[in-house]
């Protein structure tokens, strides 16, 4: 069985960068700096134009929609209010015309039939006759002396 451990002993060979590839790259490693900053100078152009002129359209879409739901609540309660009197007149005409006239002529001769009939003489008697609040005081003052 094998232990794994660090070595002990140096290595052979040793490894140096040479100069002239760290030179080469010198000059392009510069322009990458330089496109990167230019880049993000342009991106943070770009961002804060499109951050303005999204509160700028957002102002304005909230203004609109302001103004169109306040369009629409005078539009609704104009329609309400035309409504209301177009209903107004067409009960109107229709309790004054002729066939509901009929009716109701026919209602009321049945109504007063049935009061000033037989019956209904005795019933508007019995109801209505004052003598009972008197009878009503009387039983009241017996029931609450005893």
């Amino acid at each position: 069985m094998n232990i794994l451990a660090a070595p002990t002993s140096k290595p052979n060979v040793v490894l140096q960068p040479s100069l002239d590839v760290i030179s080469s790259l010198g000059p392009l490693v510069n322009l990458a700096v330089w496109f990167q900053q230019i880049l993000s100078s342009a991106t943070l152009l770009l961002f804060l134009r499109t951050y303005l002129a999204v509160r700028v359209i957002g102002a304005a879409i909230l203004f609109g929609s302001r103004i169109a739901a306040l369009n629409a609540l005078f539009a609704s309660r104009l329609l309400a209010m035309k409504s209301a009197a177009m209903t107004q007149q067409t009960l109107t005409a229709l309790w004054d015309s002729k066939t509901l006239r009929r009716l109701r002529k026919k209602i009321e001769y049945e109504f007063f039939a049935l009061i000033l009939g037989p019956m209904g003489n005795l019933m508007c008697l019995l109801l209505f006759w004052p003598g009972w609040a008197v009878l009503g005081a009387m039983g009241w003052f017996l029931c609450s002396g005893s």
